[in-house]
């Protein structure tokens, strides 16, 4: 299944070296670029994407610290909190991973993207990580794409939905529909 996107972000989640037990839960700092705030644009996630080392030598974001392996994506699930529940629980990170790196890769892949239905309120500061085993070597750290628009999927949408979204749409100045220019 092919994907378009037209905004994305890194995401960064570091497993510091306290995190020695099992079903311990690490939570992602607060994602300013990625939080819809009322009264201003909405952010929807489209999609999320984890790597591992076979895919990047390194984060991005963070020098010195080591990427999450194969085994740390299939050893963790990721819980996002939307609109103020676990709407997203205890999804495998192995089955977010989409890139497959060589014929003799140890790394998961999922050839169906994870993607989300038009949801645009996740609170990333309630957001986390769950490993299920202690990890073998902390720290390290998980690497997240995250695809993400100002609309919604309008397919996925019924009448009412689609109708509530261009209400709120007109009312917010400099916005592509709004008649507040």
């Amino acid at each position: 299944m092919s994907y378009k996107t037209k905004r994305l972000q890194i995401v960064e989640l570091l497993i510091p070296a306290t995190i020695t037990g099992n079903n311990q839960q690490t939570y992602f700092q607060n994602q300013p670029q990625l939080q819809s705030v009322m009264g201003d644009r909405r952010v929807y996630i489209k999609n999320i994407e984890a790597y591992t080392n076979e895919n990047l030598i390194g984060s991005p974001l963070s020098n010195g610290v080591a990427m999450a392996t194969a085994a740390d994506l299939q050893n963790a699930v990721l819980v996002l909190s939307i609109d103020g529940e676990n709407q997203v629980n205890m999804i495998p990170l192995s089955s977010l991973s989409n890139v497959y790196s060589s014929s003799a890769t140890t790394t998961p892949v999922n050839f169906q993207r994870f993607i989300l239905k038009n949801q645009f309120r996740v609170d990333w500061s309630k957001s986390y990580v769950q490993t299920i085993q202690a990890p073998g070597a902390v720290p390290f750290t998980y690497v997240f794409r995250v695809d993400y628009d100002y609309e919604p999927d309008y397919e996925d949408m019924t009448p009412e939905e689609i109708e509530e979204f261009l209400n709120y749409a007109r009312k917010i100045p400099n916005y592509p529909l709004s008649i507040k220019r």
